[in-house]
């Protein structure tokens, strides 16, 4: 356990000591009982409520980006994949290339251990767009976790509002991470 505690950070010091060589990101889903809306803070929720999902990318020393999936999308490996390929698209437009190494730190559960994932990755290599993906899934308990954080922040800046709508969920989102 502190061995892969260990060899996570050892990956985010090399994204910020040689960022042009190394991009580590961690990815994981905020808990789906704090997207619900309408959300009304501290009272009870109604009975009929707008599910919603958001799984977030941390790429460490660069960016959090957030993807909000409604109930009609489906989840699964194909959300989860085009986070991660949403993802490098924006550090490439952001910085005109790829670091050669991607580190990915995903969630253990299906929808990114899976062959798609795995295959997407392959592809990625084989068409030369980085030289190199460590996927690794995060630790069991791993609630104090990095990205865990941003979630939190998240959630303290929500918790207590009235928020009715997706664009109202959003700006309350883009609020809590000005800071």
């Amino acid at each position: 356990y502190m061995g892969e505690r260990r060899c996570y950070h050892e990956r985010i010091m090399q994204s910020h000591t040689s960022p042009d060589q190394y991009l580590s990101a961690v990815s994981d889903t905020m808990a789906q009982n704090h997207m619900l809306l309408p959300w009304l803070g501290n009272l009870a929720q109604p009975k009929v409520c707008l599910p919603q999902k958001m799984t977030a990318v941390l790429c460490h020393n660069r960016c959090f980006i957030g993807y909000r999936f409604f109930h009609n999308v489906g989840g699964g490996a194909n959300a989860s994949i085009y986070c991660m390929l949403r993802t490098l698209e924006m550090i490439k437009e952001q910085e005109g290339k790829l670091p050669e190494t991607f580190y990915y730190q995903v969630d253990g559960g299906s929808e990114n251990s899976n062959l798609a994932t795995l295959g997407m990755c392959e592809l990625l290599i084989a068409r030369r767009v980085v030289d190199k993906i460590v996927i690794t899934r995060l630790m069991v308990g791993h609630t104090h976790c990095d990205i865990d954080a941003f979630f939190g922040v998240i959630w303290k800046k929500i918790r207590d509002a009235t928020i009715l709508t997706p664009q109202q969920n959003e700006e309350a989102i883009k609020d809590a991470l000005k800071g």
